[in-house]
């Protein structure tokens, strides 16, 4: 092929998607472009097209791949939880360090581009598991035991708030240039904070209203 580069078919998008990753990471979702991604592989500008019919296709492969490493850093984090208390902790933690050690990647995945997810289900699959791997770690803490369906979702929704928000603030800058070491000591005085307002709510009737 020249001086392209020849792949076997499986090969070949995993060279795309992990030249996708690397332009993604050094130079932004905004400059990604199949052409830039085939120069990347080193294939021919149309080889992309063998797997990706477009620019969002292969956001949402890249999307995918980002889910299922964030769900796999909440599992692991979480099932090295001392007790069962610190679980959701230690899920905050994983969330906010994944989010700070992979800027980009965690706006694309999160980005308006791919808000509509049910076009990818593959993605859209993953991006489930994710939250569900949330949910678990709250379920592991005894909170949402009891109580209304709508209860226990309000409770995951708001876990999820707080660690998704503290996240964006941080790979945003809101709040100064931040490590991982102080990320992850952020993370645990936060996710302190909102556990005792957590056991509160818990604690409270469940009126329906907010009333």
């Amino acid at each position: 092929m020249d001086q392209e580069t020849s792949y076997h078919h499986g090969d070949l998008r995993r060279a795309l998607l992990a030249a996708a990753h690397e332009t993604i990471r050094t130079r932004g979702a905004a400059r990604l472009t199949l052409r830039e991604v085939a120069r990347a592989a080193k294939v021919s500008h149309a080889a992309p097209y063998h797997h990706f019919k477009n620019k969002d296709a292969l956001l949402a492969a890249v999307a995918e791949q980002g889910f299922r490493a964030l769900r796999q850093a909440v599992e692991a984090r979480s099932a090295a939880a001392a007790r069962p208390a610190l679980a959701l902790q230690e899920a905050a933690v994983a969330y906010v360090l994944f989010a700070v050690e992979h800027p980009d990647l965690f706006r694309v995945m999160f980005g308006p581009q791919l808000a509509d997810k049910s076009a990818y289900p593959s993605l859209q699959a993953e991006a489930a598991a994710a939250y569900q791997a949330v949910e678990e770690q709250l379920a592991r803490c005894g909170l949402p035991g009891e109580g209304s369906s709508d209860r226990a979702g309000h409770l995951a929704l708001a876990s999820w708030a707080v660690m998704h928000g503290l996240a964006m603030l941080l790979i945003d800058r809101q709040v100064g240039e931040v490590n991982a070491t102080a990320a992850e000591d952020l993370a645990k005085h936060v996710t302190d904070i909102f556990w005792l307002g957590l056991s509160g709510y818990h604690a409270a009737p469940d009126s329906g209203s907010t009333g």
